[in-house]
């Protein structure tokens, strides 16, 4: 089979600020393909290791780019940009030039906003030369704002490696801002490279940052080779997501902090039952809501009660067994989804529509369908939302007010170099994330919609795929997948009289007609219907572009599942 002149994904992820890297291959050398991309907000994404994780996790800003950070010109001389080669072989490690004196908070500095109460972690590369070996170099944590308070001050002596230095801070309750402060009373000047603050009580594998804003997001949540989320733009409007001390309850008593959530961080509530009561008890909270369609979900694990029910603002209730991962009675006009976070963490969801409504709540029961209790046990808590759409999307941590996240935007894949107008192959592998009849395409094509060969979503349980050339339809096909939240892999062949569509492994349909003609050339892979509209928001697990129209027993093995 012929090499893919474009391929994303498949188990092979990368990306950087404002770019998702693709690859292609040339004899036995790989290059990369950049996609661009945007989202302007932050989000979360599943790890490999299952936990829930901003993105990205490192919470410094220009972590490499340390002309970006405050430098106090009483401590630091001057930095140096691309200095020396750094641990990852790049010539892009700064040296620092320390005036030596006793301050240590006469540094090179950067802010990150913290979350009060909690325990960070900070790491960063650092390394000596010349008559500095052997020398210290202070790294210290403080709160930053209305007079620092200390934290924490680690001394590490330099040598002529380079060593990840990492420590934790706790900070107070009130806390809003952290620093991470880096100064000498010994040394002239140092190497440094690789900065980071995150949540936690250990570091992570370093993460690169430059504004966070705009990262590509992997999520490997039941899937080894990971994809692609594009999600609309929604809102969290509980304003508190997983600080209950925030929320009212009723026979019910809250205590943060007592398991791992499923953000691998001890910061799960145990929802308790209080005892001596009868009747069912709660954790609630007021929103205000407009008319229109919501899907409402908390992500929940069994200590003692079987079963957590979410309370809609229409007033009922739907129920969800955390022992087997099941739903149970769903309310009229509701419909519920249930999803598997691992650790006996469950997603659960319910999506409805309202013409009006405040309140939303949770509430525990030792069965299905039952109000009644007879113990005061109880169930683990974490991650609560409500946002106005048709289904649930990743989580959008809250913490006092709504929060916003942006549209994720991914396109100008590849350039005419990689698509052949005469003949090719375009191969999707992943799945919508709601069944239905919007509009959601991936195609090649030429900057509008006059000439693309697609792949999409454009009907309930149906996969559908186009080419159009010179503003005329030229082949168009469909076949039906049961959901389209369903993994699926299709592949569109085109060339001058010879169409064909797979999906799953077989030949769906075929066209031995239509004279394959563009009038201008195919420029871009790009995840929307070639002009900018219809974007594609789901999962992508893999994507292939290929400039020459592959046999049928090649298609039907690259699209088997």
């Amino acid at each position: 089979m012929a090499e893919p002149t474009i391929q994303l994904g498949g188990g092979n992820w990368a990306g950087k600020s404002d770019n998702l890297l693709g690859y292609y291959k040339e004899g036995e050398r790989f290059y990369k393909q950049d996609f661009t991309f945007s989202r302007s907000t932050t989000g979360t994404y599943t790890d490999k290791e299952g936990y829930i994780q901003e993105m990205p996790y490192n919470l410094l800003q220009y972590s490499e780019d340390f002309s970006q950070w405050s430098l106090n010109t009483s401590g630091i001389s001057s930095i140096e940009a691309n200095y020396a080669a750094s641990p990852e072989g790049l010539q892009n490690a700064y040296k620092v030039n320390f005036i030596v004196q006793s301050d240590s908070d006469l540094s090179l500095s950067r802010i990150h906003t913290i979350t009060g109460g909690s325990t960070y972690v900070y790491s960063i590369y650092i390394k000596g030369e010349g008559t500095n070996i052997g020398k210290d170099v202070v790294i210290k944590s403080k709160r930053q704002g209305g007079g620092d308070s200390a934290g924490t001050t680690t001394t590490q002596t330099l040598t002529n490696e380079w060593k990840r230095i990492n420590f934790t801070t706790t900070y107070a309750a009130n806390n809003i801002n952290g620093r991470l402060l880096i100064s000498s009373n010994d040394a002239t000047s140092c190497l440094i490279y690789g900065a980071q603050a995150e949540e936690g009580t250990s570091a992570k594998t370093y993460f690169p940052t430059t504004t966070r804003l705009n990262m590509p997001r992997v999520s490997y949540l039941n899937n080894s080779n990971g994809s692609l989320i594009l999600e609309p733009q929604r809102t969290n409007l509980i304003t508190y997501s997983s600080d209950f001390t925030q929320w009212g309850n009723a026979r019910t008593t809250d205590t943060a902090n007592q398991i791992t959530s499923p953000d691998g961080l001890n910061n799960g509530t145990l929802l308790q039952q209080q005892s001596g009561q009868t009747n069912a008890g709660s954790i609630y909270f007021s929103v205000s809501l407009s008319s229109g369609t919501y899907a409402q979900s908390i992500f929940a694990k069994k200590k003692d009660k079987d079963f957590i029910v979410c309370y809609s603002a229409n007033a009922e209730r739907t129920y969800f067994n955390l022992s087997n991962g099941t739903i149970g009675t769903i309310a009229s006009g509701n419909t519920a989804k249930i999803e598997d976070y691992g650790n006996g963490w469950y997603r659960c969801t319910i999506t409805y529509t309202i013409t009006s409504g405040g309140v939303v709540a949770f509430y525990l029961s030792d069965s299905d369908n039952s109000s009644v209790v007879t113990d005061s046990g109880g169930v683990y808590i974490y991650g609560a939302q409500i946002e106005a759409g048709s289904y649930p999307t990743t989580l959008i941590n809250t913490s006092g007010s709504s929060v916003t996240r942006n549209a994720d935007v991914c396109n100008n894949g590849g350039d005419a170099s990689r698509f052949n107008d005469n003949e090719g192959v375009l191969f999707f592998e992943g799945s919508a994330l709601s069944d239905g009849t919007n509009q959601r395409w991936i195609a090649i094509g030429s900057g509008s919609n006059a000439n693309r060969v697609s792949i999409h979503f454009n009907a309930t349980n149906r996969i559908s795929c186009s080419v159009r050339g010179s503003s005329s339809a030229i082949y168009d096909a469909n076949f039906n997948i049961g959901s389209q939240t369903n993994n699926t892999k299709a592949a569109i062949k085109y060339k001058d009289s010879d169409y064909a569509f797979f999906v799953n492994g077989v030949k769906v349909d075929s066209q031995q007609s239509g004279s394959l003609s563009f009038n201008a050339s195919l420029s871009e892979l790009a995840f929307d219907s070639a002009d900018g509209g219809s974007p594609f928001y789901g999962k992508t697990k893999q994507i292939q572009v290929y400039s020459t129209a592959l046999s049928d027993t090649e298609l039907a093995t690259l699209t088997t599942l």
